[in-house]
């Protein structure tokens, strides 16, 4: 349940990557929606971006941070 409303959030922030990216950035973050909305300024306007750099796509909220 938590992916597919992570999904949903970062559809709603225009976020441009394939379904199947969506999915696998909603599966590692666990539905965290801080985290989430991070990530999708992040790649926002930048396809594949955060696929590219998986080290961001994490529960700490670290690297996105930095």
């Amino acid at each position: 349940m938590a992916t597919v409303a992570g999904v949903e959030i970062l559809r709603q922030r225009q976020l441009k990557d394939s379904v199947a990216d969506l999915w696998w950035i909603s599966e590692r973050i666990e539905g965290q929606v801080f985290l989430l909305t991070q990530l999708a300024a992040i790649g926002k306007g930048k396809p594949e971006y955060l696929r590219k750099h998986p080290k961001l796509v994490t529960k700490k909220a670290e690297p996105i941070l930095t």
